[in-house]
Formats: structure tokens, C-alpha cells, sequence
């Protein structure tokens, strides 16, 4: 399988694994301070679900991008310099 794909595809499998650890949030938790952490205390399932889904999708995320960043890496430098460097020199 092409490596271009398989970081692709992780990159996808990564946000959909957010997602659905994304669908336990609530608009409660964007009150101030104080509010936010009483009201996620309270919810200590809703909590558990959203890490439980958003460290995987952490890793699945930061592994697709090293991926792709290897594959962009080796082929830059298989195509060769894409400039000439000047000998400071006289000629």
C-alpha cells in the first residue's frame, strides 16, 4: 500500500475517533471556571467517554502526521536540489 494513503488514512481514522469522543461535549462546559469544573465533576461518565476517545485520537493524529511528514521528507529529497548553490569564489 502506498504510504501517501496509509498516512491518509490514519489522518481520517484520527478525526473520526475525535468525533465521536467529540459528541459527549457539552455547552456546559464552556461556562467560566468555577461552573465548568462543577458541572464536568458531576459528569464523571460523559468525562471518561470524551478521554477515552480523545487520547487515542491524540496519538492517531500526531502518528499520521510524522507519517506524512516522512513521506513529504523522501520525496523532496529523492527529486533532487531544487536550487544551486553559488561559490562565493572569484572564477
Amino acid at each position: 500500500m502506498d504510504a501517501h494513503l496509509v498516512a491518509g488514512s490514519t489522518l481520517v481514522a484520527g478525526l473520526v475517533v475525535f468525533l465521536v469522543g467529540a459528541a459527549g461535549w457539552r455547552m456546559a462546559y464552556e461556562q467560566p471556571m468555577v461552573a465548568a469544573l462543577r458541572v464536568i465533576h458531576a459528569d464523571r461518565r460523559r468525562r471518561t467517554w470524551i478521554h477515552a476517545w480523545m487520547i487515542p485520537a491524540m496519538f492517531l493524529t500526531t502518528a499520521a502526521l510524522a507519517r506524512w511528514c516522512c513521506c513529504w521528507t523522501t520525496r523532496r529529497l529523492a527529486s533532487g536540489p531544487r536550487w544551486r548553490l553559488r561559490s562565493t569564489r572569484p572564477s
